[in-house]
């Protein structure tokens, strides 16, 4: 995961479910090959906040782009290590603020990797509004990337485009059933339907 140079907080979450809960079909299309050991996290770190572009279909697809749900990845070469590729000296900063005095060392913690992507999707989603095209992948390019690079290039950057597009083809994969209200219109965002409006009200 390439240095970013802006960090943050996550804002509030708009809906975590109990960590007992078993049936994730709201977030995770049932047959999305998410490995289960992960969903719980996965769903937490999906819903840590109210930026609708941020969804557990999202990190999915990420951490499928990323690591192929492996914990074990090992990348000294790129300095990337865990199931979401963290450069351990970016990944400081997106860690609880307790826990920012440090950085982590290899083999990273697969869970505190994935609520740290959450963090981090969360902090960006703000910061690239108004950048031209899919919110939803402009906050993929910048995880791969750099905010300023998406923000400069005003969209994905072209070296990036194939990253992006194999995280679409996930996300479209992920994504709860059509039937499921999705937070964007289909013109807007990756996700396959729109969530439904309710009728006017009749004059009488």
């Amino acid at each position: 995961m390439a240095l970013l140079l802006t960090a943050g907080t996550a804002s509030q979450s708009r809906h975590t479910p109990a960590a007992a809960e078993k049936d994730f079909s709201a977030w995770l299309h049932p047959a999305a090959d998410v490995p289960h050991r992960y969903r719980p996290v996965i769903v937490e770190a999906g819903t840590m906040c109210t930026a609708p572009q941020v969804t557990p279909a999202l990190v999915a697809a990420m951490l499928k782009v990323e690591s192929n749900f492996d914990a074990d990845l090992y990348d000294p070469a790129a300095q990337e290590y865990g199931i979401a590729r963290w450069t351990p000296r970016v990944l400081r900063y997106y860690l609880p603020e307790d826990q920012q005095h440090r950085v982590p060392v290899p083999p990273l913690d697969p869970r505190e990797s994935i609520l740290a992507l959450g963090r981090m999707l969360c902090t960006l989603a703000p910061q690239l509004e108004g950048v031209a095209g899919d919110p939803v992948l402009n906050l993929a390019a910048a995880y791969r990337t750099a905010t300023f690079v998406v923000q400069k290039e005003n969209g994905v950057p072209d070296r990036i485009r194939p990253y992006t597009e194999r995280v679409r083809a996930h996300l479209m994969a992920y994504a709860p059933e059509k039937k499921a209200c999705l937070p964007y219109a289909a013109t807007q965002s990756s996700y396959p339907a729109p969530c439904p409006q309710p009728p006017e009200p009749t004059a009488r």
